[in-house]
């Protein structure tokens, strides 16, 4: 649905994406993590044709943006940046307005798009009367009108409160579920992605520095925590029979390849040493974003023995 090659830009001299090779397949949700300034809403900028890139091709459903914009953006709805809306008129009235600078557009098109949003009820009130979770459904009402086959979302759930980030969750489920959209994501909440995303792409000052599925991106070195009488002598052990490549912290262990915590157990049993504790680190998508992000830090620094907390913030 989505290729990109070799895509670069500058602003003033500065690097703001850097030949960047991205392809998302159709009927995926694909994640776009990275910090602020690290190349996200630029690229989804040229993506939509509202910048221009200094290098490289976009296409969407096999058409340049560029050459040929309104063939590559026919199909595509979008929240970009922070949508603005005429506070004084009706939601109902700002979707007739928004949908009639494309085409025209039946009003059973406008009930049907307000019904998929959760509007219904609400759509005749003024915009001003709206809360932030209204307003992220009327932007996504808008992104909808066209009858989209890509949907691209620049962090949709920002500002929104738990109740609203998991009304947007499901919505976004759903649509992808029951409609078979392409949804290319852009959030800063890791546990979104987490929960949404099937492959991913993290940048880092411009470039990018993964892609892949979001079960590689969890599927790091298996890291497990001991507490034992003698951490140290317990540990030489355990690296000398092969169970375990290395020793940090004075509780943690990196299990070699083909070992598991029940082999550790049995062999600390087995020599005599007492097993206070015993249990596997899991990997996040918090961990290997910091890794990535922090390439130098210690283990300690990007591990989580614990899930991630809901708000970590990445944008």
């Amino acid at each position: 649905m989505i290729r990109i090659e070799s895509l670069s830009k500058a602003f003033a001299g500065r690097a703001a994406v850097r030949a960047l090779d991205l392809e998302v397949a159709r009927g995926n949700i694909f994640g776009l993590l990275g910090h602020n300034g690290a190349g996200k809403s630029t690229t989804i900028g040229m993506l939509l044709g509202q910048v221009w890139p200094d290098a490289g091709t976009l296409r969407i459903d096999g058409h340049d943006v560029f050459q040929n914009r309104s063939a590559a953006l026919a199909r595509v709805g979008a929240i970009f940046e922070a949508p603005v809306f005429y506070d004084y008129l009706s939601g109902w009235r700002n979707l007739e307005i928004l949908a009639s600078y494309t085409a025209a557009t039946p009003p059973a098109r406008i009930r049907e798009v307000v019904d998929w949003v959760g509007l219904t009820g609400r759509e005749r009130s003024t915009v001003r009367t709206y809360s932030h979770g209204m307003r992220a459904r009327l932007a996504l009402a808008q992104a909808l009108l066209p009858g989209p086959e890509l949907l691209i979302l620049d962090e949709p759930t920002n500002g929104l409160d738990p109740e609203g980030i998991h009304e947007m969750r499901h919505t976004i489920q759903r649509l992808h579920r029951e409609l078979g959209l392409t949804i290319l994501l852009s959030s800063h909440l890791l546990s979104e992605v987490e929960q949404l995303c099937s492959r991913i792409a993290v940048m880092n000052r411009g470039e990018k520095v993964f892609d892949g599925l979001l079960s590689e991106a969890r599927s790091g070195p298996t890291w497990v925590h001991l507490r034992t009488d003698d951490f140290v002598a317990a540990a030489a052990e355990l690296q000398a029979a092969g169970w375990v490549r290395r020793h940090q912290d004075g509780h943690r262990l990196e299990l070699a390849p083909t070992a598991t915590t029940a082999d550790l157990a049995r062999h600390l049993v087995h020599a005599g040493r007492p097993v206070h504790e015993l249990a596997p680190e899991r990997q996040t998508l918090e961990s290997f974003y910091l890794s990535l992000m922090r390439p130098n830090a210690s283990p300690d620094e990007t591990s989580t023995a614990v899930p991630p907390v809901q708000s970590t913030a990445v944008s």
